[in-house]
């Protein structure tokens, strides 16, 4: 029996800056965000995601989108050790915030912690750079994956945003 796993992320938007975590374990870069739980609605769950990952607090108002949905799959074992397959549908969302990370707010997952989960604040284009060197030079499959599919919702981003000011200066 088909399972699917409901995700959400932010481009998290701050003076032209995107919000990163970086996995000192594996290099990956990811987005704020995760798993939808319980009865949340994504708004929801990116609220307390974003404060729970960088110790910023922003409103469900503040959030737009989703400018793009990823569907993909994944393999996992129930509790009897049997493979499952489970599809991951994960939407993506755009949203800004006048405040800094707070580390003192943060409050991270143990997963989170073991990952060495590391967020700031990184000039789009150098995001661009480094997600395209992860894919040339990374060994490791799981950083890989993770910087394709950024790259990807990047450039969907950017395609939204040039959008958005056309729509603007025709105005």
């Amino acid at each position: 029996e088909e399972e699917n796993i409901k995700k959400v992320r932010a481009m998290l938007l701050r003076n032209g800056k995107i919000a990163v975590i970086e996995s000192k374990r594996s290099g990956a870069y990811m987005l704020p965000g995760g798993k939808v739980e319980g009865k949340e609605n994504d708004e929801t769950t990116l609220t307390r995601e974003i404060s729970e990952e960088l110790g910023i607090d922003i409103k469900e108002e503040d959030i737009e989108g989703p400018f793009l949905t990823r569907k993909t799959s994944c393999k996992t074992r129930d509790e009897e050790g049997n493979e499952k397959e489970k599809n991951v549908i994960t939407n993506f969302y755009i949203a800004s915030t006048e405040q800094d990370i707070n580390f003192s707010k943060m409050n991270l997952t143990p997963r989170e912690k073991a990952r060495g989960s590391m967020p700031y604040w990184i000039n789009p284009s150098r995001l661009e750079y480094f997600l395209n060197k992860q894919i040339e030079t990374f060994e490791n499959g799981y950083a890989k994956k993770y910087a394709s599919e950024y790259l990807s919702v990047y450039k969907k981003f950017r395609e939204v945003q040039k959008s958005k000011k056309r729509k603007e200066l025709e105005k």
